[in-house]
């Protein structure tokens, strides 16, 4: 292991820091480890770099420890890896400039109970999502670069934004967890049944007023919903699914009766499916063959202020659509604020939009994403939305699916897309501003984001997250049509997203069809015991459940939902706090299975929520042992 390791410092410093290097998470020394050993944490922002390579950063801030200097000096040529010097210079000439400074006397252990230095190293710099080790040269005053070192990834991977942060949270919280693992394990796996023709979705779906969530798949030979039967789920399409076949589609209540209802797009036309108290269901034909003629890339459900509340986001290869079924039949039509030519310009092909409060005002904001670039329209009122400004967030090049997470924790939802040329991470800044923080910049080795940069491959057919794990991070699936595993990785916090190779069905000898791929995965609750379960349908049809083992607590949690018949529809976005500590924003509609944000132990959560024009609200709850339901108020 020890040996491993420093072959490959030797290699990247050869190399000039031209590949990632794989890196296990250490379990006993993580950045609680790293912030009680360090005597002095100083946060540095880097100015300027001579010819020399002596690089000149102020002293931001001085995190921890005493330091009286305003400035420090590194020599970048210092070490024996030039090629290592000078990539750190482009780096820093090119705009990545934070970075972090640790001085102290570390025991790192290596998990297996050893280290791989026999000296000590005083000081040990993250810049760019890279480790570096540094010396002083006391005379000069001048530190110096050593070499990179990519050991302390074990310790922590992922953004040096992102490592401020978890270090500011350490020194805050006397019981503070950044975790090595996801601490969860399947119960088991459980082969449902084989489904004919091609699946081109799951998700889970709340129709049966339960605790649990029914299973969902769309279908060219009709969709299929199943249901839990308290040992695996069974098909329960003949007697409650409403007769549908989507390529694309949205839950919502369409009528304003307080049931739940389905948008479905087949490819051709777009229908209502409304359910009947008797639980059988009315297709609607919904008017909208014009906006559509090109065909429907998704669809998204907001609240539109109306009598009937809920409206659907339509996106297409062009330009997105709000689409109103109105009272006694109908459909209202508005397009929103068209693009100008010079923001058209270079997009690409449309993909699915995304209807989220991306920005926290209370208002729904609509996020159309592009190949190339997005465009992000801004909510004013519930069904009125601002003239488009283009971002840098994007779809990527051929399929793509990208899904919506809080991983860094900021109350503003993230974008995670997996393309068939890369994956991105897009984080969001706020203001319809978005930035790329999956890979390093100037082809560095950095991952920014924790090892889903290079562990994930591109490609993937559809992305989820969700607690899984119940800590209150969200986390991330991924599945795959090519012959490959659905991934799922687990969030460390401060968005550091690592694989726990414990949850792969295949490494756990749980999924025979190990080299098929899939066509469709998600997570849902589907046995109501307040943990995620994993619903898989392979490439030849087979569909498979993976319950989540429920054992000492380790699905407490807060679950969170809105009726169907709430007087706002939704998004709403949820804050929730465990204590002073944000775990983030979540997105609540109405009708959908509760939204499940787990509690790491027993205590008080704070839930915070509001609606644009409306008065913001809150509810503190106490969680014990296990899953606490709460229904909102959206007033």
């Amino acid at each position: 292991m020890k040996a491993q390791w420093l072959a490959s410092a030797v290699l990247l410093g050869l190399l000039g820091m031209a590949a990632p290097v794989q890196a296990d998470t250490n379990p006993v020394f993580t950045p609680v480890e790293l912030t009680k050993q360090s005597t002095l944490i100083v946060h540095l922002e880097f100015r300027s770099v001579s010819d020399k390579g002596l690089a000149t950063a102020t002293v931001r801030k001085v995190v921890k420890g005493r330091l009286e200097r305003k400035e420090i000096t590194v020599d970048l040529f210092a070490g024996p890896f030039e090629a290592q010097g000078k990539q750190i210079a482009r780096m820093i000439t090119g705009g990545t400039k934070e970075a972090l400074l640790f001085v102290g006397k570390f025991d790192f252990d290596d998990g297996d109970g050893g280290s791989p230095y026999d000296d000590e190293r005083p000081a040990y710099m993250h810049l760019g999502g890279l480790w570096f080790t540094l010396s002083l040269y006391e005379e000069d005053n001048i530190w110096e670069l050593d070499k990179e070192d990519s050991f302390w990834l074990m310790a922590w991977e992922g953004g040096t934004d992102m490592l401020l942060r978890a270090v500011e949270y350490c020194l805050s919280d006397p019981d503070a967890k950044v975790p090595a693992y996801a601490g969860v394990e399947w119960a088991g796996a459980v082969k449902v049944g084989k489904v004919e023709g091609q699946v081109f979705a799951a998700a889970a779906v709340s129709l049966s007023g339960r605790d649990g969530a029914d299973l969902f798949l769309a279908c060219d030979k009709g969709d299929r919903l199943y249901r839990w039967n308290g040992g695996t789920l069974e098909d329960v399409t003949a007697k409650e699914a409403p007769g549908s076949a989507s390529r694309v589609f949205a839950w919502g209540d369409f009528n304003g009766d307080g049931r739940l209802d389905l948008a479905s797009h087949g490819g051709r036309a777009l229908r209502l499916f409304l359910r009947r108290e008797d639980g059988t269901w009315t297709p609607v034909s919904l008017k909208a063959d014009a906006e559509l003629k090109d065909g429907c890339t998704g669809l998204a459900t907001v609240d539109c202020g109306r009598t009937i509340r809920t409206a659907l986001v339509a996106s297409t290869k062009g330009a997105p659509t709000l689409l109103m079924p109105m009272p006694g039949g109908g459909t209202l039509v508005e397009t929103l604020p068209a693009a100008g030519e010079a923001l058209r310009k270079d997009l690409g092909d449309g993909g699915r939009c995304l209807a989220e409060d991306f920005d926290g005002d209370g208002r729904t904001d609509v996020l159309q994403l592009y190949a190339a670039a997005g465009l992000f329209y801004k909510g004013t009122k519930a069904d009125k939305f601002a003239e488009p400004v283009k971002t840098e967030a994007a779809l990527g090049a051929g399929r793509a699916a990208p899904c919506v997470g809080d991983w860094d924790a900021d109350g503003l939802p993230d974008l995670f897309v997996t393309a068939e040329d890369r994956n991105r991470v897009w984080q969001n800044l706020g203001g319809g501003r978005f930035a790329e923080v999956c890979h390093g910049k100037d082809n560095s080795s950095a991952t920014p984001s924790g090892d889903v940069a290079y562990i994930a491959e591109s490609g993937g057919i559809a992305a989820r997250s969700g607690d899984f794990n119940n800590d209150g991070r969200p986390d991330l699936l991924i599945a795959y049509a090519k012959e490959r595993c659905p991934e799922l990785f687990f969030n460390r916090g401060f968005r550091s997203l690592c694989k726990d190779y414990r949850l792969d069905a295949c490494e756990r000898n749980l999924l025979p069809q190990r080299g098929e791929g899939q066509q469709a995965a998600c997570l849902g609750d589907f046995n109501g015991d307040g943990a995620l379960d994993m619903a898989v349908v392979l490439a030849g049809g087979d569909l498979w459940v993976f319950p989540r083992k429920v054992e000492n607590g380790n699905n407490r949690a807060v679950v969170v939902s809105l009726p169907a018949g709430a007087k706002h529809t939704g998004p709403v976005a949820v804050w929730a706090y465990a204590g002073e500590r944000l775990l983030g924003s979540w997105p609540i509609r109405a009708g959908e299975p509760g939204t499940i944000i787990g509690v790491e132990k027993p205590g008080t959560v704070t839930l915070r929520w509001h609606v644009a024009g409306r008065k913001a609200q809150e509810k503190q709850v106490v969680v014990k042992d296990g899953p606490l339901g709460v229904v909102l108020k959206a007033n």
